[in-house]
């Protein structure tokens, strides 16, 4: 069986940067991609300055800024970005499983037994620690309300980077229904829809907590993907 010292559930932009700076971590992502809790769902926000702590973040920040993908405001081309952060990834090596499915987490002595399921089939790895950077885990012990982001022309809210615009709806019991929703809007706003994320965002931000000795930091729980960057920086120094 495998063991690791740290599994990171979600390949998130908070998730990435503590497996970069802890050793003998091992991350699960559902999806296909890195970074997907600000890119695939299109979580913008207004641009704001920034007041980063750490030299760490710092550094990320400036490495996006020379490629122009951060402005001196704080708009940020969240797209590309993702491929800095890959290279983290690359340089320390870091095992990542995509596709991924949690399927059961049982606690241990001096650890978590936890089972899960992707294109090799169901496999067994010992944690000894956990840390959960997806939404999935503070949903029900958080009140997080859900939203659909949609691109659009003439958006509520306009990235200068890229020109693109966008808007929320608040998820409503489907997806169905809250793309739906989100039209009657469109229309009654003259916005253009252009499409819509294939995943949902959560705006309101939220600080990691422990919880049955799981560490939860979910990655959209701060303001944008550098924050969150920073997030598994300051993670990675205290735990």
């Amino acid at each position: 069986m495998k063991k690791t010292k740290w599994l990171i559930l979600g390949a998130t932009f908070l998730g990435c940067s503590f497996a970069v700076l802890k050793n003998d971590c091992v991350i699960l992502e559902e999806g296909c991609n890195i970074g997907n809790e600000f890119v695939s769902a299109f979580n913008q926000k207004k641009p704001i300055p920034f007041n980063l702590k750490t030299s760490k973040a710092n550094s990320f920040l400036n490495s996006l800024k020379e490629d122009g993908l951060v402005t001196e405001s704080g708009e940020i081309y969240s797209q590309p970005a993702v491929f800095k952060l890959a290279s983290l990834l690359v340089k320390k090596e870091t095992e990542i499983h995509f596709d991924t499915v949690v399927l059961e987490i049982k606690k241990q002595n001096n650890g978590f037994l936890v089972e899960y399921s992707n294109c090799d089939g169901i496999n067994t790895i010992f944690a000894e620690n956990i840390l959960d950077t997806t939404s999935v885990g503070t949903i029900l012990k958080h009140d997080r309300k859900a939203y659909l982001s949609v691109a659009a022309e003439n958006g509520e809210i306009t990235n200068e980077i890229t020109k693109m615009s966008y808007f929320f709806v608040e998820y409503e019991k489907d997806f169905i229904t809250t793309r739906e929703s989100a039209y009657k809007k469109a229309k009654k706003n003259n916005f253009k829809v252009i499409m819509t994320a294939d995943r949902l965002c959560y705006l309101n931000e939220i600080k990691p907590f422990c919880q049955d000795l799981i560490n939860y930091a979910p990655s959209d729980g701060f303001y944008n993907l550098i924050y969150a960057f920073e997030g598994g920086v300051l993670l990675a120094e205290e735990l």
